[in-house]
Parts: structure tokens; sequence; C-alpha cells
């Protein structure tokens, strides 16, 4: 057998295990605090250098208290919900260090790079860092607001003095320590370099702790806060639940290729994956066998595992990372350090050996949030071989119970047929309802579907249980009669009637053959239901430390010797196929396929409350790969990984929303994306989306870009919309419903309002009625609105309804073309063509209106018209009214003053340019006039001395001997 102990070994601390009580209790404080919600200023900062609008609720109850009470905090935040935000933002906020402290170099290395492009500096102290002096001088200038360290530096001699040091000259914010399940020996992955952190109190003691980790029970919870010597520690927890990933389990078949084709997607030719997958198998022979295998298969695949060169490792992590491969096929050796938000399968060909350690492992799945399956295969041999790397692993009996414990959890995770969500949540000590799920697990699938167990296979009752009762008498009877001296082996040979020549002193046994009318396959499993249910039991044999004796427990005496006693429970999958099927269910040869499970392809498009026709989502996916190649090759040139430049989320946001602008981009508040990335990288996103321009729906851009004061549709509403959808008038669903015709006018328009398509003329609103309608909103004046002023300029046979409905459709357009949003018409467009017309028309009436032809104006202009007359030496004569009147009515000059909106002078032009000479009346050989223009307010005049007449002393209304009069209604003007 392979030696496996590289991949499995532990190093289990014998001492701190025995050390440890069980019924020590720990001081945890978990009150909140109402009052204590973020201010304007952080989430401002927040916004800016992170890219997030609001704080999750208990991100800011971590960071709150650290900020505002520098409280130590143990935290259990399930994978994605953004652990990694409590411990930067408090420093980059107050400009302060965080220590942060991580077993995982890759990840580390992966968020300072993250934090870079964000331009929030960052450094790593360990092996990686071959510029350690360098380093050192920078962080004690305080050049870095987050200072990443491996537990090894920390209590290496070296790090001990550096921060001795930094604890008296730096400002530290905080000391951070990740995967705080580490400190454990009662967790899954248990580090002596992590037990000594507790010296950190010490070293450091007024600077708060936070300890998080995604998995945690309340055991090794409470050994964190004693080991890392939390003060009043405040304890978070978010629900383990992840409700975006879909769990199946599924047997292992003798050939892995179709095993994996039932769970994969067929392009065109190709197998593929619904996205980015991990494939975590048991053994390094096996992940070099599946890698090739599904390379042949042609998916871009590599093998990952603690055989292979670190530089291999580290450049198959980062082809991973970087959309390079499609699928990485690992042992536990990889994935506790990847950062890739996008994957979208975690695929255990080879189950866990712990609960905690499978749920890490799926951890990485869907951090971005969207859909994620999260499939099994397993088979008895698995489990045989962590029993086997647990007795060669574990010399602590301690330890080996304790993990053969774990591993129990696992066989009873993958046989159970009740829903496997509640079942890992329950092992977390978690309850939460997850009933109206559509996408929960394999088993909640079947029971929606009707192919319960139940459905299918006779002897089973209600509840899917089997009672095997008779056949675990007979099995305890054969093991009874062999003195419990074998393997389990060794009593289904006899019982099944075994040839085996070294079980020819059996033959006259009275129970040989007794139970050959079931196959290998059922005895086994039946063996291993009653290990569970504690009739049996295995120990380690005394001649050989690798073998295992099955022997009767005293319950299993019980069982043995009382006929009422009953082992009714549920049979394992593999005990299925002996079961016999009821007649006419049709069942499929392979029904513990999921065949139904969920594909996160396309669920990544589509949202809770919309659906888009085939070409629509068809065409957004173009999109989204087009935006997503394009993140690539700016991450190439910016030499970091793609999600560092933008979620899968935010390209999704893009390809559906389509933004045209910088500022649009930034007023979407795409997730994670900051101001600084939106400078950096949007003109090169946004170089795609115009060149591929879709005009979206009205409804579509609505929900993104809603119209203020538009409320959520009624159930009331949608029925009067599906009714108008099928044909009927409004008056006619009215009778229909018993509504009054204004009740339905605003359903109607509630559903106009959301975008939804309603045509105007519905409402009897044609061209006409919609030109009178506009007239009234422009006589009103106030906008599109007020419906009573509206109403009271438009005649009494114009309609609330009508008024309402256009307003609305005015608005939306209007709403939408400010915003540069290109959308798809349902309705004539001439309606709308027809209001920025009347519209760009009473805009320039009005700008006519206020221009200004002001007393004081027309008096300035007029006096400083005089003054240069003056200084010329022309003679001004002052008249009287009746003269200038009887002037201009000689040369018939309009007396009135013309309506101010039909003016089509600006009369600072007129005030500005040069007299007016009547050309008839002069002479152009005597008249040596001449205008020379110097400057654009300043004008020279030549002339013979002339004599203007000024009527009034208050006046500065002129007039020329050569006729060149002004209009009467001008010279009327009161002015002074």
């Amino acid at each position: 057998m392979e030696d496996l102990t590289d991949d499995f070994g532990e190093d289990w601390d014998d001492d701190i295990l025995n050390e440890i009580s069980l019924v020590e209790t720990v001081n945890v404080i978990e009150d909140d605090d109402p009052d204590d919600v973020p201010e304007s200023k952080h989430l401002s900062a927040l916004h800016r250098l992170f890219g997030h609008k609001n704080f999750r609720p208990l991100q800011w109850r971590i960071i709150g208290s650290i900020l505002n009470h520098r409280r130590d905090n143990c935290a259990v935040m399930s994978t994605g919900y953004g652990k990694s935000l409590c411990f930067q933002f408090p420093s980059v906020f107050t400009g302060g260090v965080t220590l942060v402290i991580s077993p995982l170099i890759s990840l580390m290395e992966d968020q300072i790079l993250s934090l870079k492009v964000a331009n929030i500096p960052a450094c790593l102290l360990g092996t990686a860092n071959v510029q350690k002096e360098k380093t050192y001088k920078e962080i004690s200038e305080n050049k870095y607001r987050l200072v990443y360290l491996t537990p090894e530096f920390c209590a290496g001699e070296r790090g001990t003095e550096l921060l001795h040091e930094w604890s008296n000259t730096l400002p530290l914010t905080l000391i951070a320590i990740d995967e705080a399940h580490c400190v454990s020996s009662w967790g899954h992955d248990f580090r002596a370099s992590y037990r000594k952190l507790g010296e950190l109190r010490n070293l450091i003691p007024d600077v708060p702790i936070l300890a998080v980790t995604a998995t945690a029970t309340e055991k090794v919870r409470i050994d964190i806060i004693k080991t890392l010597q939390l003060r009043n520690p405040q304890f978070s927890s978010t629900s383990f639940d992840r409700p975006n990933f879909y769990f199946a389990v599924n047997h292992k078949s003798d050939m892995p290729e179709s095993d994996f084709r039932k769970i994969m997607e067929h392009r065109g030719s190709k197998w593929k994956f619904s996205g980015p997958t991990i494939v975590y198998c048991i053994t390094r022979k096996k992940t070099e066998e599946l890698s090739a295998m599904l390379e042949e298969m042609g998916l871009n695949c590599a093998p990952y595992h603690a055989g292979l060169h670190i530089k291999i490792r580290k450049e198959t992590h980062e082809k991973f990372v970087r959309d390079e491969l499609d699928v990485i096929v690992a042992t536990i050796a990889f994935g506790m350090g990847i950062d890739k938000p996008d994957i979208r399968n975690v695929i255990h060909y080879g189950i866990s050996d712990s609960i905690e350690s499978y749920y890490q492992e799926v951890g990485r799945a869907g951090r971005d949030g969207q859909p994620a399956n999260c499939i099994s295969f397993y088979s008895n041999d698995d489990f045989r071989m962590h029993a086997f790397l647990r007795m060669k692993g574990c010399k602590n009996q301690a330890n080996r119970e304790r993990k053969e414990r774990m591993i129990q959890f696992v066989h009873e995770y993958v046989e159970t047929d009740q829903c496997r969500r509640q079942f890992v949540l329950k092992y977390f000590e978690e309850k939460l309802d997850t009933s109206n799920r559509d996408t929960c697990c394999d088993n909640c699938l079947k029971i929606k579907l009707h192919t319960t167990n139940s459905d299918i296979y006779t002897d089973l009752d209600e509840n899917g249980k089997y009672n095997f009762s008779t056949d675990a008498r007979l099995l305890l009877s054969v093991i009874d009669c062999m003195n419990c001296s074998y393997g389990m082996m060794t009593y289904i040979h006899v019982l099944r009637g075994s040839k085996q020549q070294k079980l020819e002193k059996f033959f006259r046994f009275p129970l040989y053959g007794a139970g050959k009318g079931k196959s290998e396959i059922w005895w086994k499993e039946l063996g291993n239901l009653m290990v569970r249910h504690n009739l049996l039991t295995r120990s380690t044999a005394s001649f050989n430390e690798f073998a295992t004796l099955i022997e009767m427990t005293d319950a299993g005496r019980a069982f043995l010797l009382d006929p009422k006693k009953e082992l009714l429970t549920h049979p394992t999958q593999e005990m299925l196929p002996c079961l016999r099927s009821k007649k006419n269910i049709w069942q499929n040869k392979d029904s513990n396929t999921p065949s139904a499970m969920p594909s996160t392809s396309t669920q990544l498009f589509i949202g809770d409350d919309e659906t888009e026709s085939p070409d629509q989502l068809d065409n957004r996916m173009t999109l989204y790969r087009l935006l997503i190649n394009k993140r690539k090759l700016i991450a190439d040139d910016e030499h970091c990984l793609p999600y560092m430049i933008a979620s899968n989320k935010a390209i999704m946001e893009m390809a559906k929303y389509r933004p045209q602008t910088l500022n649009q981009m930034e007023t979407m508040n795409l997730d994670g994306l900051t101001s600084v990335k939106i400078n950096k990288f949007g003109k090169h996103f946004l170089n795609i989306l115009t060149q591929n321009q879709e005009k979206l729906s009205i409804e579509q851009l609505l929900k993104k870009y809603p119209l203020p004061e538009t409320f959520k549709i009624s159930p009331s509403a949608r029925v009067s919309y599906v009714l108008y959808q099928s044909g009927k008038t409004l008056k006619q669903i009215a009778q229909e419903r018993g509504f009054s015709i204004s009740t339905i006018d605003s359903h109607i328009n509630s559903c106009l309002r959301r975008g939804m398509e309603v045509k105007l003329s519905a409402f009897g609103i044609t061209k006409s009625v919609a030109k009178t309608i506009m007239d009234g909103i422009f006589k009103a004046d106030c906008g599109l609105t007020l419906l009573n002023p509206v109403k009271l300029a438009c005649p009494d046979e114009i309609t609330f309804g009508q008024i309402k409905t256009l307003m609305s459709y005015l608005q939306i357009r209007e709403h939408l073309t400010s915003n540069n949003l290109a959308y798809a018409e349902f309705d004539d467009p001439e309606y709308y063509e027809m209001y920025k017309n009347e519209l760009q028309l009473k805009m320039a009436e009005k700008k006519l209106e206020n221009s200004p032809v002001t007393d004081d104006l027309l008096s300035q202009a007029c006096n400083e018209f005089e003054e240069i007359l003056d200084t010329d030496g022309i003679e001004i004569v002052y008249v009287d009214d009746d003269e200038i009147d009887t002037e201009e009515s000689k040369t018939k000059v309009d007396d009135e003053e013309p309506v101010t909106k039909k003016l089509k002078t600006n009369f600072y032009n007129l005030l500005d340019s040069p007299p007016r000479v009547d050309e008839e009346n002069v002479n152009p050989m005597k008249t040596k006039s001449s205008l020379q223009e110097k400057s654009d307010d300043e004008v020279e005049i030549v002339e013979e001395k002339k004599t203007i007449k000024v009527t009034g002393n208050k006046g500065a209304v002129m007039k020329k001997k050569n006729d060149a009069n002004l209009p009467p209604w001008l010279t009327k003007k009161r002015v002074g």
C-alpha cells in the first residue's frame, strides 16, 4: 500500500491534549449595543477604500468594538462572509498598524497583492521575503498599515525582539490571528507553532486581539479563548449555513469517467464543468490518475499534492487562480491558501476524514455568493483507507479514538437520507429551517420530486427505514459462536457459505451458509450499521496493530437475547440495489445520482426576481465572458490575480446594466470596485461595454435605476396587469374584478412605473390627447409630479388617470435619458418626441423671459453710451417725450412693446452694438463716420460733430440727427 503519511500526518501534542479540561468555562460576552452603528465617516472610508456600501452586521460588531472599545474578539465566520475586512479596516481607517498572523503564506501573499492593487500598503515577513532588513526598516517607519507574519516568525527570537520593539514604537491597532482553530488540539488542523501565540498577550498586553476561524465547535472556541489569553472577549458567530451550496453524495463506480459525466455539462463535443473546479482525492496516486483522465476529456487540468516540487505546486496554484486551468485535482495539501472567489464546484472523489475538514474544503467554493456544487463520491474503501492512516499516523490512543469518532460522523453524513445541510448544521450545533429551499441537497430534491427511497423500494416504511432485526440477530449469533475472534469478512464468509479452505473448520457450523440469500455487500453494510448503533465494536488485534477484530458490545448481547428489540434504521446507499423495487415506478439505473443537480453556470445570471429570454441571457453571458477576458488581460499587465481587479459579481453587474461612463460605473456601487480601481481600470471595461452596447428593456434598467418614490407592486395590481396582458381593456378589467376604473388605472400605472409594458393607448391617450395634456403641464408649470394643477389646466374630458399615466410615461424616459441609459422602447416614441420638442421650445422662451432686459442694466448701458458721445465732442440735446413719439410715428415704427416671448433680440448685444445708421439718409461720400472695434466691450467712434437728442433728465434713450431711431416702446421704457 502507498505511504500516505505525508498527506495525512498530524503532529498531535499529547501533553497539551491531556491538560485540557472539558468542564472549564470561559467568560464570553455576547451583548450588543444597539446604538453602536457605523458613522458616515466609517461608511465613506469603507466605500472609498474597499468598495463596499455597508458593513455586514457582524463585521461592524467586531470592527466597532475594536475601534471604540479596544476589545478582544473571537469570531467564527463562515467562508465568504468577509472576515479579512474585520482585521484590515481598523488600521487602514485609523492610520495605525495591524499585525496579521496566518499559517498560509500563499493566502497572505494574495491578500497583500490585493491590498496593493487598492493602494493600501501591506507587507509579509516570512520565508518568501528576501529583503527582510529593508522591510524591518520600513515597518519601523510606519509605512505599512498591515504587516503579515507567520506563527513561526512570531515565536522565533528575532520575531519576539521586533514585536517588543514595535509595541513601543508603532501605533499598533490590532493583532489578528487568522485560522485560529489551529490553536486548539481539539480542532481538525492543530499546529504546535500556533499554540505558542498565547505569549503575544504578555509581549503586547495593551493591543486588542482578534481570533478568527471559519469552522470551530464549542470545545475549539473555548480552547482558542483560553490559549490566546483573550480578556473579556466578545464572541461573534455567523451561521455555518452557506445558502448558495448544493450538497450531493454518490457511490463510486468502477469507472470514474462515468461518475464525472453525471455532474458535468456537455457543450458541443466537449465535457465541461460549470466553472472553476477543485477535485479532492485521498491519495496522490489518485490525483495523478484523475487529472490525466480529465485532460483526456478535454479539460485544462493539473494535479497538486505534497509529493510535487514546491515550484510546480506554486505554478499550478497560480495558473488556477489566474483562470488558466479549469480544474485542479488535489489532496488536502491544496486549498487552505486558495483565495479564488469564483470556484463553482468542489468534488470529493474519496470522502474527508471529518465533518470539519469536509466543510472547510467545500467552503472554498462559491465565495462570491453565487451557486456552487459540493459533490462527494465515496466507497467503503475510503473509510478503510482512513482507518489505516489513523492507525499509522496517530500513536496516541486518545487521539485515535477522537479521530474515529470524527469519521463516524462522516459515515453518517454520506448514508443519511435526510437533509444533508441540516446534518452539517446540527453537527456545528446550529438549528436552521431550510425546508423551503429549491436547491438544498440531493435528498431534499428527491422529496420534492417524489423519488424518495420509500417511493421506489418495497419493505421500507414511510420514513424510509428498514427492519434489520432478523439479519442483525443472525450476524450477532455467528459472531458469538465464533468467540468474537475474527474480522468482519470472516464472519460474512461463514454466513454466506464460502468454500475457502481456511474456513473448512466451520463447514459443519450450524449457521454456516445461513445468510447466503443476501449479498456480501448487504452483510458488510449491515455490519457497519451495527457498529454505528453500538451493537458491535472494532478493536485492534494483539498480534497485528493493523488488523481489526469485530466484537459484540453489551448492547449487542442484550439485543441478541431480547426478541422484542428491533433494529429499525435507514439502509445505506449500497444496500438499496439489494432491495426490491416497486412496480410501475420508473427508476434510472443511476438513481443515486442527482440528475436534477442545479447548473451553476446559468444560475450566475438569473436574479431572484426576474427572468430573461434565452436571447437576452445568451447576449449577457457573451458580454460577461468578454469582460472576464479583459479582466484577465488587465491582471496580467498588473501582475496580480483577476479577482483583485474586479469580482465576478461586479463583472456580472456590468454585463447586466452596461454602464457607459466612469461616473455611472461609480454610482452603481459595484461589489468591491473602489474609486481607485474604477479610475485605474474602468476605461478598459467601458471599451468592451460601448463596443457591445445593447438596449436593455425599461424594466431591467429601472430595477437598477428606479424612479424615486416607486413602491412595490401589490398582488392585486399584478392580477390586473395579467388581465391587461391578456388583451382586456381597463373597463373590462374593472367590471370583471368589481373595482372602480380609477383603481384599475392605479394598478396598471404602478406596473408602468416599474417599467412593465403598458401602452398609452390603453388609457385612451391618442396623439391629440397627449398634446392637450402636455399643454396643461406647461401651462401649470409644475413639472411632472403634481396632478391637480395640470388637471385644472386641462379640459374636463381629460381624466386624472390619463394625466397620471402620461406623466409617468414621461418621467421614466426623462429619468433614463438623464442617466445616459439606452433603452428599448415598447410604445410609440413620437409621444416622447412631442414632449421633448415642446419642452425645448418652452425652455427657449423662458430663457428669453429671463434675459437681463432690466431697467438698471438699460440705464447703465445708455449712461455709458452717453459718456462716450460726450467725450468725442458730440452735442447732446434733451427733448420731450412727445417729440420722440411724433418722430417715430413718421417713420412707421410700431408703437407698442412686442410680447416678450416673441422677442428674437438679445439686448446685451443691442446695447453693446454700434449705433444703427439709416442708410437711406446717409451720403456715403459726405459722411466720414467709421466704427473701429478695439475689443469686445470697447467701441471707438470717429465722426463729425453731430447733435443727439435725449429725453428727460433721467433718460438714456438717444436720437441721432440722421434718424437712426430706436423703437418707441424702448423710448418709453422707464429707466433710472
